[in-house]
């Protein structure tokens, strides 16, 4: 789960063309964004929505920003930072 403030990569920047729209900008694959907002709810699979500084979405039929789906990013170091404890270990 990301917090406010976190560091992350975009991992996933694909999206229909039409869904562009809504927002100010598109993402980009291997750039680094800090997680502005985090919606409070958790889907049930444990993906979160994300907002990031630079994008904003545009209002959803209910008036809330759209955001981001989690599983787009990944926490900066987190690969790296797995792989030296498992190096640790051995």
């Amino acid at each position: 789960m990301f917090n406010i403030n976190d560091k992350v990569v975009c991992i996933n920047a694909t999206m229909p063309e039409a869904d562009w729209a809504s927002f100010s900008e598109r993402l980009v694959k291997g750039r680094i964004y800090s997680i502005r907002d985090v919606s409070p709810e958790v889907f049930y699979d444990g993906r979160q929505c994300v907002y990031v500084v630079g994008i904003t979405g545009g209002a959803a039929p209910d008036g809330v920003e759209t955001g981001f789906c989690s599983s787009r990013f990944r926490k900066v170091g987190a690969a790296s930072s797995h792989k030296n404890q498992q190096e640790g270990a051995q």
